[in-house]
C-alpha cells in the first residue's frame, strides 16, 4: 500500500484512527473489569498504568509490588513449564 495524502489517502487514515480508537477503548473497558474483579475476589488495590505497561499491586497489609506487564506474562509462561 503507497502512502498518498490525496482525499482517499486522508479517508483511510481517518478510518484507521477510529478503528483503533475504538479498540483501545475496548481495551480499557476490558482491563478495568479485570481490575475490578481481582481487588474483589483478592482484596488488594491494583494500578495499571497503559502508558508505562506497570502494574502496582497493593496488598491490605500496605505492601506494594511493581510489576512490568511483560515481566509477568514471561513468568506465567514460565510457571507453565
Amino acid at each position: 500500500m503507497v502512502n498518498v495524502l490525496n482525499e482517499d489517502g486522508l479517508q483511510e487514515i481517518v478510518v484507521r484512527t477510529k478503528r483503533r480508537f475504538r479498540r483501545f477503548e475496548r481495551l480499557s473497558s476490558g482491563t478495568q473489569v479485570l481490575i475490578d474483579l481481582i481487588e474483589e475476589r483478592l482484596g488488594v488495590k491494583v494500578e495499571y498504568n497503559f502508558d508505562d505497561d506497570l502494574l502496582r499491586i497493593k496488598d491490605p497489609s500496605g505492601f506494594t509490588d511493581w510489576f512490568y506487564f511483560d515481566e509477568l506474562l514471561i513468568a506465567a509462561e514460565e510457571s507453565k513449564v
